[in-house]
């Protein structure tokens, strides 16, 4: 025989559901994050310290849309910024770099301004008429500040003309083989 639904007691008005904010606000306090929340505008700003990086992060959590979404901002610095007559070179690379990084991603992409510059990793997610699962919230959180720090140096001499996207890439592949390699060994 099947369970038998839930239903209030005679009198009790039966729990509002969470809204996609309210699950993020409530991950985020159980999972002691400091943040600072919108919930007009939807939006929840927090912090990332990585083992590369420190790192702005803002979730989006548009209740009306049925989605929820975490920017990772990237801090990086270009040689525009240092006045270098490389620069556009190094800009080029970067771009060169973004596109190639997104190929390969199976969740997330970068996104590059190419006005001003920022670089951001951006994972999204369409939750439908359900608030997302504290675990859900959890995973996109974790998923987008962790891939933003892994690939944040190698990002980070691109745009500043200490290496090209080729030779990063090369670098990173070599990185990922080592790691490879030493999983198998164990």
């Amino acid at each position: 025989m099947p369970p038998k639904p839930f239903r209030p007691a005679v009198g009790q008005a039966p729990a509002k559901p969470l809204t996609c904010f309210d699950t993020v606000v409530a991950f985020l306090k159980a999972d002691d994050w400091p943040f600072e929340a919108d919930d007009e505008s939807g939006t929840v700003t927090t912090g990332y310290s990585g083992d590369n990086g420190d790192y702005e992060v803002v979730l989006e959590a548009k209740n009306e849309a049925s989605m929820f979404a975490v920017h990772v901002d990237l801090p990086v610095e270009h040689q525009a910024d240092n006045n270098d007559d490389d620069a556009p070179a190094a800009f080029g690379e970067l771009v060169e770099m973004v596109l190639k990084l997104n190929c390969g991603l199976a969740v997330g992409s970068f996104d590059l301004d190419i006005d001003d510059g920022s670089l951001r990793f951006r994972i999204g997610v369409l939750v439908g008429d359900a608030a997302p699962s504290p675990a859900l919230v959890r995973d996109q959180i974790y998923a987008a500040v962790t891939s933003a720090d892994l690939y944040f140096t190698l990002l980070q001499a691109v745009a500043a003309g200490e290496l090209t996207a080729e030779a990063a890439l090369e670098k990173l592949a070599a990185e990922a083989n080592a790691e490879d390699q030493e999983a198998a060994a164990d």
